[in-house]
C-alpha cells in the first residue's frame, strides 16, 4: 500500500473529524435535544463524507 502526502484539504478535512470527535467527548448525553441530536448527525455525515473522499484520494 503506498500512501501520499496530505494536502491542506486533507488536513482540513482531519481536523474537522477530530474537533467532531472532541464536541462529542463534552455532550451531556442527558439534556441533548432531538434538534442537537439531528445537528451532530448532520456533521458527523459531512465528517465521514469528507474522510471517505481523503481516504480514496479524490477531490471534493
Amino acid at each position: 500500500m503506498s500512501t501520499r502526502p496530505l494536502t491542506s484539504t486533507d488536513l482540513h478535512c482531519v481536523e474537522g473529524a477530530r474537533r467532531l470527535l472532541s464536541d462529542m467527548k463534552g455532550i451531556d448525553w442527558a439534556t441533548v435535544t432531538e434538534h442537537d441530536l439531528a445537528f451532530l448527525v448532520g456533521r458527523a455525515q459531512v465528517v465521514i463524507a469528507s474522510l471517505i473522499v481523503t481516504v480514496e484520494g479524490g477531490e471534493r
